[in-house]
């Protein structure tokens, strides 16, 4: 028996459609901008760890947070050129 969950469909939809889904690859120290600023104002983030969780580093104030993987996805905006 195979058991397809509803990401699986939706992502042979997306290809049956002809529209590409943009994978980001992130590597430690790359800077990345988000959605909303931190309470400090900076919208620029630092990658410290990455795996199921990713730390961040606000570049505005240095506050150091941990966000689940899905979170992040979710406010991230794009990298920056290094």
């Amino acid at each position: 028996m195979v058991c397809i969950c509803k990401i699986d469909i939706f992502i042979k939809h997306l290809v049956k459609e002809g529209i590409e889904m943009e994978e980001m690859n992130f590597v430690v120290g790359d800077l990345v901008q988000v959605k909303k600023p931190h309470p400090c104002g900076s919208k620029v983030w630092e990658i410290l760890q990455l795996g199921a969780d990713v730390r961040l580093k606000c570049q505005g104030c240095g506050r150091i947070v941990l966000l689940p993987r899905g979170r992040f996805s979710k406010m991230m905006k794009g990298r920056l050129e290094k």
